[in-house]
């Protein structure tokens, strides 16, 4: 049995439940380890490598993103230097530039794609001193052959996400909404090619399912141990298979699951229809959010998300009208773009009745379509400060928030706080 420490690294400003990093934790267990978890948003670079060593841990697991790339290889470097323990990377960058992780010091290995069988066997195998051979894992010692990459067939076989390690409930507080909140994905990989998007060579195609009985399961023990009021549905993209949608919403209503839930992960505009929404809303969905991108057809076209301003108008006034909470994202400084472009979106945006809008500053990642030096990156920080004091700056707008939920009056000042990081977030120097 080996002791397994799991470092969930700062992604962006907003803190997240490192589900990931649970599903580990889950089979782990299953399989006679133990783990513990250091959240560098607690506990800082010099206190994570005391509380790892303290902990006597076998094995450092740590998921890496290309926005935290160079903070993850450090804090490796750092592990393997001081501690003398093996650290595994996963996630997307270990999964589509294995290579680089592994040319970086202290790093043991690399597991490409879903980590949850593959990790706790190469635990197995490093804290017994020796290796293992296994498709998704690339150990240093064989960086310039990485394999393909592990995809769990049946998701249904998996133990739920453990919520103890990493407890649910100190993750649970929305810093705007009242109500305690949990992620769950009822789904694996993606069928669509946005060229903007990594999600299919990170998740994998096809798309994988849960069943409907076993996502309902879940949902009702976060409600009744953990006193969860609302769920995220942070799959990769939740409406790509109908017939499914409508199958869990029938799930849902059948065992009147006494939550709310939500779709934050910017569904297609052209997978939403009259009927999905009407469904969802009867099964107890509360929010959507619409991968929009641009305020320009032709180029949400070559984003691989085709859809023009009339579809946009409709979907979001049939979503209002179905009793739902709308929020709109757009990407600035898309590549190719100009400064026109940027203010044309957010024209655009505050054209359509959103209740919410997101502007983020485009950032290309390996596994996409578009190429790495293709157009310009960044955004002027005036364009994007201006997109969202200009949505937001309107007292009938956060009088509307407010009346909705979607702003608790009690939490005013964090969502001045909230705001102001958002203005500042991914703006290029």
């Amino acid at each position: 049995m080996a002791l397994v420490a799991l470092i969930h690294p700062e992604l962006s400003f907003e803190p997240a439940y490192p589900l990931g990093l649970a599903c580990l934790v889950s089979t782990l267990r299953r399989d006679g380890h133990r783990a513990i978890g250091v959240d560098l948003r607690m506990v800082r670079g010099g206190r994570a490598m005391q509380a790892v060593a303290a902990a006597r841990a076998d094995v450092v697991g740590i998921p890496v993103c290309t926005r935290n790339k160079e903070t993850v290889f450090s804090l490796a470097r750092e592990i393997a230097l001081h501690c003398r323990i093996p650290v595994v990377l996963g996630g997307p960058h270990a999964t589509l530039c294995p290579g680089e992780c592994l040319s970086r010091e202290g790093v043991a290995g690399v597991v490409r794609g879903d980590g949850e069988t593959v990790f706790s066997r190469v635990v197995d195998a490093l804290s017994g001193g020796g290796d293992a051979a296994l498709e998704g894992w690339v150990p240093r010692s064989a960086p310039a052959s990485p394999g393909g990459c592990a995809r769990e067939p049946d998701l249904d076989a998996l133990p739920w996400p453990d919520r103890e390690v990493f407890p649910a409930i100190a993750y649970a507080g929305h810093p705007l909404r009242r109500g305690l909140f949990a992620p769950v994905v009822t789904s694996r990989g993606c069928g669509f090619r946005c060229s903007f998007c990594a999600a299919p060579a990170v998740s994998g195609t096809p798309r994988r399912v849960r069943s409907t009985g076993a996502v309902v399961d879940e949902i009702l023990c976060l409600r009744n141990r953990f006193g969860i009021t609302d769920v995220l549905l942070e799959d990769d993209q939740f409406l790509e298979n109908r017939e499914h949608v409508l199958h869990l919403c029938d799930a849902l209503r059948s065992a009147g699951v006494p939550v709310r839930w939500h779709l934050p992960n910017g569904v297609r505009v052209d997978c939403v229809d009259q009927g999905i929404l009407r469904a969802i809303r009867a099964a107890g969905c509360a929010s959507i959010a619409l991968g929009v991108e641009s305020g320009a057809a032709e180029v949400r076209a070559s984003l691989g998300r085709p859809c023009d301003e009339g579809r946009v108008r409709d979907v979001v006034r049939h979503a209002h009208a179905a009793g739902l909470s709308v929020t709109g994202y757009f990407m600035l400084g898309l590549p190719g773009g100009s400064a026109a472009d940027d203010w044309h979106t957010f024209r655009f945006s505050r054209a359509i009745p959103f209740d919410l809008a997101h502007f983020s500053t485009y950032e290309w990642t390996p596994g996409c379509a578009i190429p790495e030096r293709c157009g310009r990156r960044g955004t002027d920080r005036a364009i994007r400060a201006a997109a969202y004091l200009g949505f937001y700056a309107s007292p009938v707008r956060i009088a509307r928030l407010t009346l909705r939920g979607d702003i608790a009056p009690a939490r005013a000042g964090a969502a001045l706080k909230r705001f102001a990081a958002w203005l500042g977030e991914g703006v290029a120097d």
